[in-house]
């Protein structure tokens, strides 16, 4: 994880979890995505942006990829970019 970013959600720090690791069946609130632009722009098309709630569902055998619900629909991503997606428990 980056300085800069680290510093901007460092009241977080302590929940802090990426999606890669995030328990399955458990509310969650992304509070920071660090992909390529390229990427980050496909993601923010689809929602996955600062704020949004999603709740991760399951994993393949192999744990890639893993498919999580978001805004109404359930959508697969690669593990590489997961763990790159940072949330905060949903209280």
């Amino acid at each position: 994880m980056s300085n800069v970013f680290r510093k901007k959600i460092d009241k977080f720090c302590t929940f802090l979890i990426s999606l890669e690791n995030a328990r399955a069946n458990a509310k969650y609130k992304v509070v920071g995505v660090e992909l390529n632009d390229a990427s980050k722009r496909r993601l923010e098309k689809i929602g996955l942006t600062t704020g949004a709630e999603i709740l991760p569902l399951c994993r393949s055998p192999f744990g890639d990829p893993i498919v999580f619900y978001l805004y109404g629909s359930k959508t697969a991503l690669r593990k590489t970019d997961c763990a790159k997606i940072w949330l905060v428990p949903k209280i």
